[in-house]
C-alpha cells in the first residue's frame, strides 16, 4: 500500500500536526506500508517527531495558488501512483481532487472542525469535498450525520486521541477548577466568567485558572475585574508545563460556542478530572458521559452550568467517583492504539 498525506504545514506546533504524525507514525508502525507526507509549504522541517522511514517532500506552493499546487501534485502522483491521497484538513481537498482527476488514486479527506464551522463558503466547500471524496473522515458522529443522507455513507467517524499526558492524575482534592485553549471568542471564555460569578456569588473558596494565549487577553482581564472575581480567577499564559495544572486540578470545565472535537476534554478525562461543559456543536456529549464521569449542560444555560458546577464542588465524593470513571473511559475508547485500528480497516477497505 503506498499512501501519500497532503498537508498545508508540519512545523507548527498545533492539534492539527499533531494528531497527523502520531496517526502516521501508528500506520507505518503497524504495516510498514510507503508513506509519504506531501507538505504544501515549502518547509518540510517537522514539529513533532516522525518514525524513520517515511517520506516527507514539499510542493512548495500556497492555498491562494491551489491550482498551481494541484499541478505539481498530479505530476508527482502520475509518477508514484499512490493508492491513497489522505487530505489533512478539508482545504487540502481544493488541491488533491483536481490533482487526482482520472487517475486511480483514491482520495480520502480528514476533517478536523465540523460541517458548520467557519463561514458559508467553507459550508458549501465541505459539502463539495464530501461529495467529490472517496471517503471523509468526520472528528464526531453528530457531525457524520448533518451531511446529506445522498452521500452521507461515505463520511465516516473516527476520534482523535489525546497526546500522552504523562505525569500523575489528579488526586481531586484542590478547590481549582481549569480551563484550557486560545483565548479567542470561539473558546467563550467570556462566558465562562460570567458562570464563575454566579458560582463565586455562593461559593468563594474555589479558584478558577484559565490557561491560554490569545487576542483576547485584554478584554478578559478587564472583564474579570469588572466582575469583581479577579481574586478568584487566574490566568496563566500558554505553557508546555500544562501537566502540572491539571495535576492539581480538581475539575475542567469548557465553555466553547463550537469544536471539532474537544480533545482538551479527553486530555482532561486522561488526568482523571470530571468535566462540565455546554453542548455545543459538536463533540462534548460525546466525550462526556453525561453523570457518569461529567456533565452536560445545553449550549447557553449560563444558570445550569453555575448550578451544576455548584453542585459538584459540594461533593466531594461524586467529583472522585467521576474522575475514575473519566480515566476508564479514555484508556477504553480514546487510545492510540483503538484509534489507529480504525483507520487501518478504513484504508485496508
Amino acid at each position: 500500500m503506498k499512501l501519500f498525506f497532503l498537508i498545508e504545514y508540519l512545523n507548527k506546533a498545533a492539534g492539527t500536526e499533531r494528531i497527523a504524525t502520531e496517526v502516521i507514525n501508528g500506520i507505518y508502525e503497524n504495516t510498514g506500508w510507503d508513506i509519504t507526507l506531501v507538505v504544501l509549504d515549502n518547509d518540510i522541517n517537522t514539529f513533532f517527531p516522525l518514525m524513520d522511514g517515511i517520506k516527507v517532500i514539499s510542493l512548495e506552493g500556497k492555498l491562494s495558488a491551489s491550482l498551481k499546487a494541484a499541478k505539481k501534485l498530479r505530476t508527482i502522483i502520475k509518477k508514484e501512483e499512490p493508492d491513497y491521497i489522505v487530505n489533512v484538513a478539508v482545504t487540502m481537498s481544493r488541491i488533491s481532487i483536481p490533482a487526482a482527476i482520472l487517475t486511480n488514486t483514491k482520495i480520502v479527506t480528514w476533517e478536523h472542525f465540523n460541517l458548520f464551522a467557519g463561514s458559508g463558503f467553507g459550508y458549501c466547500w465541505r459539502l463539495l469535498s464530501g461529495l467529490l471524496s472517496d471517503k471523509t473522515v468526520v472528528l464526531t458522529n453528530r457531525d457524520r450525520l448533518s451531511y446529506p443522507y445522498l452521500f452521507r455513507k461515505k463520511i465516516n467517524t473516527i476520534y482523535n486521541f489525546p497526546a500522552y499526558m504523562g505525569g500523575i492524575r489528579s488526586e481531586l482534592n484542590s478547590n481549582v477548577a481549569i480551563s484550557v485553549g486560545r483565548l479567542n471568542n470561539q473558546k467563550g471564555f467570556d462566558i465562562l466568567l460570567k458562570v464563575w460569578k454566579m458560582v463565586v456569588e455562593k461559593n468563594d473558596t474555589w479558584k478558577l485558572q484559565i490557561i491560554g494565549s490569545g487576542d483576547e487577553c485584554d478584554s478578559l482581564h478587564k472583564q474579570a475585574k469588572d466582575l469583581g472575581i479577579d481574586g478568584n480567577v487566574m490566568f496563566v499564559p500558554a505553557t508546555p508545563e500544562i501537566v502540572k495544572y491539571y495535576e492539581q486540578a480538581s475539575m475542567y470545565i469548557m465553555t466553547s460556542r463550537f469544536e471539532g472535537l474537544p480533545l482538551v476534554l479527553i486530555e482532561a478525562k486522561q488526568m482523571g478530572l470530571p468535566c462540565v461543559s455546554f453542548n455545543c456543536p459538536n463533540g462534548p456529549d460525546e466525550v462526556i458521559r453525561n453523570n457518569v464521569d461529567g456533565r452536560i449542560i445545553q449550549m447557553g444555560d449560563e444558570i445550569s452550568m453555575a448550578d451544576s458546577i455548584l453542585d459538584l464542588i459540594s461533593d466531594r465524593n461524586t467529583i472522585k467517583e467521576y474522575g475514575n470513571r473519566a480515566v476508564e473511559d479514555v484508556n477504553k475508547r480514546f487510545s492510540k492504539q483503538n484509534i489507529v485500528k480504525e483507520w487501518l480497516t478504513l484504508l485496508k477497505k
